[in-house]
């Protein structure tokens, strides 16, 4: 017999579509009345999602996403409840029987309206959206339950597994390695995949978590790098179905170091004895080396490697602490980035012992000098300079004294120095800190004598002669004055000492013991305590006289003429002789006697030299002035005398 009975079933596929078999679970019978009479056979067979909708060529479903696919016996409906079978192909496959054990019952058949003994039978394949049910074809069939009829086979429904955008991100270069500057970097957002694929420009990008506004195409191209636009990138494309985000990217832009700040953080200005800070920040990628020094000595304080900052403390600054400080850092992109602060600590004046200090100047008559003074001080200091000349104080300075201050330096500038000028000199400097500073300077005349002037010969004998010359300035000290004698210019001897203590003027010193018809050269300089002074402005050769005897021919006559004549004649020609007999000395003299000019004629005597009688040589006019020969023998630097006769008249 046949009874009229409400069956649910569902069925639940896997993610794994095998050889399969619908097993129908009779989980609820309802049954009414008695033997069945008559039963009405499936006639139509549907898919629906689940929203309803009927399933005529294809159904999208999420990838990922849990769908359910109904099969029903709507509208018509069958008597009894139906049984169903799942199949489904790939292409042109043959279909395949869907057999799982994860069914589902579903709610109880509903009636067809106005036949109460009619059922609408649903079956439902719940199934998660995977890429390998793609283009798969799926149907369902249905049979009344007691198979009085056939199977009735339901349209087939092609499976479109939809998805979000699947986005890789790349870059036309490295990311890790660029500078900046570098031009044409560009990003590139590829789809990998998608169902359905974008629609064009609907892709976004995103620099440090912000969007990049007006930036919707596949790539992103920086036309010229800064080291702003290093970060962290990355890209999106949109469908319908959803949004797919690349993976992040960082962008490591390289540039040369930058000094963000530089600053002492107690401030710049500090009291002696007071701690302080320095601390120097720098941007640079790749980090830098970090040095702080002390201008004035180029002390390094602290240098740090690989490092964006760095500090130094600092603990009791003192005076000295005042300076210029300079944060340098670099790396290999640029040349180093230079910041530099002054540092000041409040302190009353004292001697900055990093200057050499020089408290004793020597120098001399009408010459120059600098008494210089150092200090370390802050505020700026003013400085005082008074002369302590004769055991009294005198604000006013001398003439040849001019002041001049730079900073923590001050000079008392000296230019041709009066005698009046040497003395004691007392420095003062204040900052109205504390007591002032004082420091004591001693400037004493020192110098070498000059060279003397106007050396030349006074008196030129056989075996003696004199010298006399002009002293130059002694600075008041006592000089005395050598003369040094050669016989070949080359080697040389003191010959006379002539001490002048501090006299100044004439000189004179008589040279003996020389050789008859010889050759010497001369040549003179003073001393004194301070050293030697320079060669005198001229150095002299000169022939002492030489005595020759002349004989007349007239005493070769017999001998008794020779002796009863030659005792009177010879006394009378000898006497002749003897007048005429003289020293025939060539002394050569080249003087330059303030711009004058000898009136001077032509010697008979020596007509192989240029040789000139000089009359009026300016000589000293106390001394009876000879006339010598002058001839220019080359030597600019050397006077040669050769006296000629004693001036007459």
């Amino acid at each position: 017999s046949n009874l009229v009975c409400s069956i649910r079933s569902e069925y639940i596929s896997s993610n794994t579509v095998s050889s399969m078999f619908i097993q129908c679970i009779f989980t609820r019978y309802s049954c009414q009345g008695d033997i069945i009479h008559s039963t009405i056979p499936v006639t139509t067979v549907q898919l629906t999602n689940g929203s309803g909708q009927v399933l005529l060529s294809s159904v999208n479903i999420v990838r990922g996403e849990s769908t359910g696919i109904i099969c029903s016996t709507a509208p018509n409906g069958s008597k009894p409840r139906a049984l169903f079978q799942w199949y489904y192909r790939q292409g042109n496959q043959s279909a395949v029987l869907i057999v799982d054990q994860s069914l589902s019952t579903t709610p109880d058949p509903i009636t067809v309206p106005g036949q109460s003994d009619i059922l609408i039978s649903y079956s439902t394949w719940r199934l998660t959206g995977n890429a390998s049910y793609h283009n798969m074809y799926i149907y369902c069939q249905a049979q009344d339950e007691i198979k009085t009829g056939s199977y009735i086979k339901s349209d087939e429904v092609q499976l479109n597994i939809v998805y979000p955008p699947v986005v890789q991100l790349s870059t036309s270069q490295s990311a890790n390695n660029v500078s900046e500057g570098m031009q044409g970097f560009v990003f590139i957002c590829t789809i990998i995949e998608s169902n359905p694929l974008p629609q064009a420009n609907s892709s976004s990008w995103f620099h440090n978590e912000s969007i990049i506004q007006g930036q919707t195409s596949s790539n992103y191209t920086l036309q010229t790098v800064q080291k702003s636009d290093a970060g962290e990138y990355m890209c999106t494309a949109r469908n319908y179905y959803g949004e797919g985000a690349s993976h992040s990217l960082d962008l490591i832009v390289q540039y040369g170091a930058e000094i963000k700040d530089f600053s002492v953080q107690r401030g710049t200005t500090v009291n002696e004895s007071e701690s302080a800070t320095f601390q120097c920040s720098v941007d640079s990628c790749p980090k830098s080396v970090i040095t702080l020094r002390r201008e004035s000595d180029g002390m390094m304080l602290k240098t740090v490697v690989n490092a964006s900052q760095v500090q130094y403390w600092v603990q009791s600054a003192n005076c000295f602490d005042t300076d210029n400080y300079t944060c340098s850092a670099s790396n290999n992109i640029s040349q180093p980035a230079v910041r530099t602060i002054q540092f000041f600590v409040k302190c009353h004046p004292r001697l900055d012992f990093r200057v050499p200090f020089v408290n004793v100047t020597y120098s001399k008559y009408l010459g120059d000098a600098v008494l210089r003074y150092t200090v370390i001080s802050y505020p700026p200091p003013r400085f005082t300079w008074t002369f302590l000349g004769n055991g009294s104080e005198s604000s006013d300075l001398p003439n040849s004294a001019k002041q001049l201050e730079y900073g923590q330096q001050s000079e008392l500038r000296f230019r041709r120095l009066d005698t009046g000028d040497f003395g004691p000199y007392r420095v003062t400097v204040d900052n109205t800190i504390n007591e002032p500073a004082t420091a004591f300077f001693w400037l004493l005349i020192r110098g070498t004598p000059e060279k003397p002037v106007n050396l030349h010969p006074t008196n030129i004998q056989e075996k003696q002669l004199s010298l006399r010359w002009q002293s130059g300035n002694n600075e008041g000290y006592n000089q005395t004055f050598i003369v040094e004698i050669s016989l070949d210019n080359i080697t040389w001897n003191n010959v006379s000492q002539v001490s002048a203590g501090n006299r100044d003027g004439w000189f004179t010193t008589v040279i003996e013991d020389l050789i008859p018809g010889s050759e010497y050269y001369f040549r003179l300089y003073a001393y004194n305590i301070n050293g030697r002074g320079d060669l005198a402005d001229v150095q002299l050769a000169i022939r002492t006289l030489k005595v020759e005897t002349m004989f007349s021919p007239l005493l070769d006559v017999s001998a008794s003429a020779g002796i009863s004549v030659g005792g009177t004649a010879g006394i009378g020609v000898g006497g002749i002789v003897l007048g005429l007999i003289g020293a025939i000395i060539a002394f050569t003299i080249r003087r330059h006697l303030n711009g004058s000019k000898c009136s001077c004629f032509r010697s008979k005597r020596r007509t192989d030299d240029e040789l000139h009688l000089c009359s009026n040589i300016e000589l000293d006019p106390q001394t009876v002035q000879p006339v010598y020969d002058e001839l220019n023998k080359g030597n600019a630097e050397q006077r040669v005398y050769d006296r000629i006769s004693p001036l007459e008249g």
